[in-house]
């Protein structure tokens, strides 16, 4: 009976190296698909992470627990594909940023066009030992040897048949992209990203959805964050999202100007008072006053108007940016704030909007604007911050259609740090039960 236990031990000990070897070749594989000599950022996808976590939520025949049943539906067909450990997808300099390629192994070339006939209405012509496929909408191109396909999405429909015939007939692999390849291999979660120097990855661990962002010189588009970063003084533990940022925006991100009805908002001007700190607090409804213009007739038939104060109750909202202190005054000129501070209805017609000035900041809230009410600031270890309740947020601003899609969600937490030119932002949103079953409902109802 010993031996046969002994004999059982060594069998499943073979087996389970056998297994693991099987997934460290998986990975190890994946790195030499072929690629475009001009590729840069990458996407990757770890297949053997993501089918980890499936198997481990919903079991091996997950396939079939997840799927909607519907009785109309074909007969799956087969792929003829060979999916590796990791699927990449990439952009390549030549091409604009809009336009996606990525190659996968092929174990059945047949079986692969008829599928993509199949599903995606690819029509096929064989030239020179090679296959090639196109959408109706002449999006996506393919092409396709014995061992491989590259395919090519593209959104505004470039051409890009001679960068797949490059792609499969030269010899560059993955791996010998040693800056790209270093990078994206010591990121073990389901996805992650590398875009220049800055390089992003999801992950997932039970209830939660972790996220992590790195950049050694991060700038986008002239935008920059703040030399010495700000956060509000204190935790106010009414408060069911607290948010703030340090950040200059680039004026290249919008528009010269901004028109609603007769009022014109000037980017270039507001920038100019901006002093690159904003922070926004959504708590508990509150009361406040909504005046209501109608009109009666007096005795002479003549049209008189009335004015009508009701208290209603609304989200509590608190938005303040630091600002130089001639920014109230622009507004009001600008009939962005009324004479009265009060932010114009028609900016912002759900809910009144007071406002209050000092020599530092701009506070505009649906509550008392007014120096008793208003926050303070001192200095932050972190450029970025958002904390977010996400159930009681979505009750106090009212927001019921979402409900449904995000009635899972439970907490939403980001925090950005900078360490000279680099920077690094972390997150997770966490949910009521396992992440991925819960991510998988949210997918299923949209």
């Amino acid at each position: 009976m010993r031996r046969k236990l002994i004999i059982a031990a060594i069998i499943l000990s073979l087996l389970l190296l056998s297994f693991f070897g099987w997934l460290q070749y998986r990975q190890y594989s994946s790195w030499k698909i072929p690629v475009h000599k001009d590729i840069h950022s990458v996407l990757k996808i770890n297949t053997d992470d993501i089918i980890k976590s499936f198997i481990s939520e919903y079991g091996i025949n997950f396939s079939k627990k997840i799927g909607k049943k519907d009785p109309t539906a074909k007969a799956s067909v087969n792929t003829g594909i060979y999916y590796p450990g990791n699927i990449f997808i990439y952009n390549i300099s030549s091409k604009l940023p809009t336009t996606f390629f990525c190659s996968l192994p092929v174990h059945d070339l047949d079986d692969f066009k008829n599928f993509a006939a199949t599903r995606f209405h690819i029509s096929w012509t064989d030239s020179a030992q090679l296959s090639v496929g196109r959408s109706r909408d002449g999006k996506l191109n393919l092409l396709c040897n014995n061992s491989f396909i590259s395919l090519a999405y593209s959104f505004q429909k470039e051409e890009t048949l001679a960068d797949l015939q490059q792609i499969l007939n030269g010899s560059d692999k993955l791996y010998q992209y040693t800056d790209i390849s270093r990078l994206l291999k010591k990121e073990k979660g389901a996805v992650s990203a590398l875009v220049g120097s800055s390089l992003l990855s999801l992950s997932l661990n039970g209830k939660e959805l972790l996220l992590e962002l790195s950049s050694d010189h991060f700038e986008w588009s002239g935008s920059k964050t703040v030399e010495n970063p700000l956060q509000p003084t204190g935790f106010d533990s009414s408060l069911f999202t607290e948010s703030y940022i340090n950040f200059f925006p680039s004026s290249s991100l919008f528009k010269p100007v901004y028109a609603v009805k007769d009022i014109s908002i000037e980017s270039d001007s507001i920038l100019s008072y901006y002093q690159g700190f904003a922070a926004l607090d959504i708590g508990a409804p509150v009361q406040a006053s909504d005046t209501s213009i109608g009109y009666d007739y007096d005795d002479n038939f003549e049209k008189v108007e009335r004015k009508t104060i009701t208290s209603i109750s609304v989200p509590g909202l608190h938005l303040y940016i630091s600002a130089k202190p001639g920014m109230m005054n622009y507004l009001q000129r600008s009939g962005i704030v009324t004479e009265n501070f009060k932010l114009n209805k028609a900016l912002f017609p759900l809910y009144p909007v007071s406002t209050y000035s000092d020599s530092q900041f701009l506070h505009f809230t649906t509550g008392n604007a007014n120096p008793s009410t208003a926050r303070t600031f001192t200095a932050s270890p972190h450029f970025l911050n958002l904390d977010m309740d996400v159930q009681k947020t979505l009750h106090a601003v009212g927001i019921n259609y979402l409900d449904g899609y995000l009635k899972n969600f439970r907490n939403i937490q980001f925090k950005g740090k900078r360490n000279g030119t680099a920077l690094i932002v972390q997150g997770s949103a966490s949910f009521k039960n396992a992440a991925l079953r819960d991510i998988i409902d949210l997918a299923k109802s949209l």
